[in-house]
This record gives C-alpha cells, sequence and structure tokens, in this order.
C-alpha cells in the first residue's frame, strides 16, 4: 500500500522523490508475500485507465514496477517457491490449464466476499458452497454494477477517473489470490478498490431517499447491501474469530495429547512420526505452533497420513511399519489432496524419501494406496507410550482428542 501510495504521490503531485519510495514500498511486499502482486495490478490500471497523460510517458512510469516484478518472479522460481501438485495451492504457470478451471468458480466466490461481505471461507466445505458462492459473487457484480452506473452521472471527472483504475485494479487483484480456494482471508488486496465501489453503491442509495426510493428494484438491491456490509457482517466477523479460536481450542488439545506422549527431556534429539492426523488444518500447523509456544522441536517431524480413517498400524520389524485404513484409500479425500492432486496418482511400487525415512507403496488399485510401508533408516524404532508397554512408533493426531489408530504387535 506504501507502494502504491507512493507512486500516486509521485504521478498525481509531480513529486519524483517518491518514485524510489513506490518502488521500495512494491519491494517491501513482495517480501512479505506473493499478495502483494495485487498491488501491481492497480499499478497497471491507474496508468491505463486513471492518469490523463500521454501513452508513451504513461507506459514508461511503469517501467521501474514492471522491472521489480520481473526480477521478484524470477527469483520466485530460481530458488523453488511456489506450489506444485496440491489441488487447493495452483500454480498458473506450472498448471495453466487447471489454474484457469479452478479460477472460474474461485473468483466469482471471491466476489461474493468482496462485494456481499458473505463468508467466502465456506467453499471450504465442499465444491457446492463452493458454486452457490459463486452464483452469489456474480449476482453481487450485477447488483453493484447496476447501482454505480446508476451514480456515475452524478459523481464529478474526478471521481470517475480514479472509480476506474480502482475498479480494474480490485478484479484483477483477485487473480493472485484464486490460486487457493477461495478465503475472505486473502481480500485485503481487492479490498482496496472494492470498499470504494461498494461506498459509491450506498451513497448512490441514500441519495435516492429524496426520490420516494426509484427505481425501486436498485433500491431494494442497495438495501441489500447495507444489510450485508452493515449488519450482516460484524456477525461474520464474530463467526470467523469463534472459528479460529474453535481451531485454537483442538491445537491445545492436540499439544495436551504430544506433552503426554513425548519425553520432553530428551526430545531434542529425537525424531517423531506422527501416524495420522485427520485434521489437516490442525496437524500441518501442530510442529509451528508447538515450536511458537515455546516448546522444543525433535530433530525430524513427520505426518505419515492425512486421511480421517481409522489406520491400523502393524510393526514388521525392529524400524519397519505397515500402516493401511480400516476402510478407503489413501489421498483421496479432499485434505490429502492439499498435499497430493488427483492428477498424479501414486501407484503400487512408488518409494518416497522424507530423509530419514523411506516410504513405500506396498498395496494399490485404481482408487489409491491401500497399504504403506515405512522404514526408518538408522534409527531404531523405540516405545514412546507410558501407557502401552509395547510398540508405539508415534503418535495421532484428533481433533476430538482420541488416537484413532490400532496397534497390531508382531
Amino acid at each position: 500500500m506504501l507502494g502504491l501510495w507512493m507512486h500516486l504521490e509521485w504521478r498525481e503531485r509531480g513529486r519524483a522523490w517518491a518514485m524510489p519510495l513506490s518502488i521500495a514500498g512494491l519491494a517491501l511486499g513482495l517480501a512479505g508475500g506473493e499478495g502483494a502482486l495485487g498491488f501491481f495490478a492497480y499499478l497497471g490500471c491507474y496508468e491505463l485507465l486513471g492518469h490523463k497523460g500521454p501513452l508513451r510517458q504513461r507506459l514508461l512510469a511503469l517501467v521501474p514496477a514492471v522491472l521489480l516484478g520481473l526480477a521478484y518472479v524470477g527469483a520466485y522460481k530460481w530458488l523453488g517457491y511456489g506450489a506444485f501438485g496440491s489441488d487447493f495451492y495452483i500454480d498458473p504457470a506450472r498448471q495453466p490449464g487447471p489454474w484457469l478451471a479452478n479460477a472460474l468458480t474461485r473468483v466469482p466466490a471471491l466476489l461474493s466476499g468482496l462485494l456481499l461481505s458473505l463468508p467466502s471461507d465456506l467453499a471450504l466445505t465442499g465444491p457446492g458452497f463452493q458454486l452457490a458462492l459463486g452464483l452469489a459473487g456474480l449476482l453481487g457484480v450485477v447488483a453493484v454494477g447496476l447501482l454505480v452506473r446508476a451514480a456515475w452521472p452524478s459523481l464529478e471527472e474526478q471521481q470517475r477517473r480514479h472509480l476506474r483504475w480502482l475498479m480494474a485494479g480490485a478484479a484483477l487483484s483477485l487473480l493472485p489470490v484464486a490460486s487457493t480456494l477461495p478465503s475472505n482471508r486473502l481480500l485485503l488486496t481487492p479490498s482496496l478498490g472494492g470498499a470504494v465501489v461498494v461506498a459509491v453503491a450506498l451513497t448512490q442509495l441514500w441519495r435516492w431517499r429524496e426520490r420516494a426510493w426509484r427505481p425501486r428494484a436498485l433500491a431494494m438491491g442497495a438495501a441489500v447491501l447495507v444489510l450485508l456490509h452493515l449488519v450482516t457482517a460484524p456477525y461474520f466477523w464474530w463467526e470467523t474469530a469463534a472459528g479460529f479460536q474453535a481451531l485454537s481450542a483442538r491445537g491445545d488439545r492436540i499439544h495436551g495429547i504430544l506433552a503426554g506422549e513425548l519425553d520432553l527431556g530428551r526430545l531434542a534429539q529425537q525424531r517423531v512420526a506422527v501416524l495420522a492426523a485427520p485434521d489437516p488444518m490442525v496437524g500441518m500447523y501442530t510442529a509451528a505452533r508447538w515450536w511458537m509456544g515455546g516448546g522444543v522441536l525433535p530433530r525430524a517431524w513427520w505426518t505419515l497420513s492425512f486421511s480421517p480413517e481409522v489406520h491400523r498400524a502393524t510393526r514388521t520389524g525392529p524400524s519397519t511399519l505397515e500402516l493401511e485404513l480400516e476402510r478407503g484409500r489413501f489421498l483421496t479425500t479432499r485434505g490429502e489432496r492439499l498435499y497430493r492432486y488427483a492428477e498424479a496418482p501414486v501407484a503400487q511400487g512408488t518409494e518416497v524419501d522424507m530423509q530419514g525415512v523411506r516410504v513405500k507403496v506396498l498395496e494399490a488399485d485404481a482408487e489409491g494406496p491401500l497399504i504403506l510401508a515405512m522404514v526408518t533408516q538408522r534409527y531404531r524404532v523405540t516405545p514412546m507410550s507410558r501407557e502401552e508397554p509395547g510398540f508405539d512408533i508415534g503418535v495421532t493426531l484428533s481433533p476430538r482428542g482420541g488416537l484413532p489408530v490400532r496397534l497390531t504387535l508382531r
């Protein structure tokens, strides 16, 4: 935002000293995450749609930002950043086809959060919710577009000029965040322009109070915007906060399991194998949250499965283990597809080296892996549970606080 602000200071008010500050601000934003790419969309739309100077001058003004963006993308790829092989996170450069197919539903769902203040996070619960949110987003575009069109004649030319590039910038800034599942947490950058668009629509509603609410259809649409943005939005905000609190509480229960299962005095020299983490959102952050809470990390933290089904673990040797599900296949649920996309099924005989643990698919069919074998390299598996005198290679993480795993000792 600092980069965009300084760019406007440079171009609108002729303050040359603001140009290097703009580049510095954009670079700082990129160092924080890919979401800063959305501000480059605002810069481009401002020069093409908002500035009044000659086209050649406007294009030259974009050169510093374009060079910075190209350098960032080059370094990003060269250093190996980005996501690949996931059904949730899709890199448009590596998978343009799947990215476009998903963006066709993800962008409309994000628009439902941007224009109607609906919780686009509901898309996480299933494709049906994502489709419904997408339809709501398209209706929001129509409703807000008609309201802005009705307000357009009453706007000053200066307001129209800035509204044009802010609307276009908000729309284009949705594209970088369409690489993952819709969520209102992704709308910070698009909301810079989206908030202006909604404000224009609500202002038009206020003007219509003197016209006996005509035309009535548009007045009703604006009234719905008031309801969504001023009445229900605080509730959704509270609901989101409550959801994060529940997520935190599940994490606390898991940490209680870990504190009871692990030898904290020896943990820094040990390696932990998590047999199953049925809740991926909790399981994927457990080690990081453990460390952030002051806990000592082990030398390795291996999560073997994110399947929500009951697991059966069978020890087959001093340092070997076989893992299977009581029903179903591995890598078939939405949570598991976060780490392995459907277009790359795991065949029987596949081996994966996890830097200390080697996992082999012993049995698989067309639907997915059935039995996995885990072989530790150079480390002897030792009991960890204080309750079971027999074999226990690790712990399982359940959102309910239990241990949904059955061990078969040999």
